[in-house]
């Protein structure tokens, strides 16, 4: 398995500078909702709609036919004044894409949702409700469902792709087409301080072998976050 390395830059918007979602929904259409495609000079994307004033976390995925987009957004629990993570979702018909509305899943967190590169797959990550609740940051969980399936009831968890190490988090991920789990591994070190590594877990007979760090061409430093991989693995990227 050989895999080049491509770093890239990112440009990051800050979403809290974007306008507030509009209590009446107008439905947008088309590919690109009512906007018009930017050129080279980055634009928010579907502001009031998409882009809120809330926190959108990590990376957005489209399905395969374009009829459906996936995000998370970070907003404040007034509960206990602590921020969680949801996935909120939109799907286009005839009539436009629908109001943004969080999935109907039952764990306190959701984020990092992914697509397999052929588009039948859904993925995320959670925390471990079984962690003990004291221990930051929770050990993470790796569901997926069918594409095919509309419905919320199918989902089951993906055994042996993350480890689960005490004090480490996984926040983003990328597959594969031979099913192949490139990921981000973080947490404090012995001296307190947070590192971040990119490892793999490969499918082998179906099976996941036991997930390994990636050499040093690919962890330079304490921040080695939010991998993507070329479908057949001749690439990847990560911000730097």
């Amino acid at each position: 398995m050989t895999v080049s390395r491509v770093v890239c830059c990112v440009l990051v918007i800050a979403a809290s500078n974007a306008p507030a979602q509009n209590k009446s929904h107008q439905q947008p259409h088309g590919s690109y909702f009512d906007q018009t495609p930017p050129g080279d000079t980055a634009q928010l994307f579907a502001p009031g709609v998409i882009s809120t004033k809330f926190h959108e976390h990590n990376r957005m995925v489209v399905s395969k036919d374009g009829s459906e987009m996936f995000w998370a957004v970070v907003i404040a629990n007034p509960t206990d004044k602590n921020e969680e993570q949801k996935i909120w979702h939109t799907r286009n018909s005839a009539s436009g894409w629908s109001k943004p509305s969080v999935l109907p899943l039952s764990f306190s967190e959701t984020r990092s949702p992914a697509i397999s590169p052929d588009g039948k797959l859904f993925y995320f990550l959670t925390n471990d409700k079984d962690a003990d609740p004291n221990e930051m940051p929770p050990k993470s969980l790796l569901w997926v469902k069918p594409m095919s399936d509309s419905s919320w009831g199918s989902i089951s968890p993906v055994s042996g792709m993350l480890p689960r190490a005490n004090k480490k988090i996984t926040l983003s991920y990328s597959l594969a087409s031979n099913g192949n789990l490139y990921f981000d591994l973080g947490g404090p070190g012995d001296d307190g301080k947070w590192k971040w590594q990119l490892c793999c877990s490969e499918k082998r007979n179906g099976q996941y072998a036991e997930p390994r760090i990636l050499s040093a061409l690919f962890n330079e430093g304490n921040m080695n976050q939010n991998p993507f991989i070329a479908p057949d693995e001749s690439y990847y990227t990560a911000p730097h």
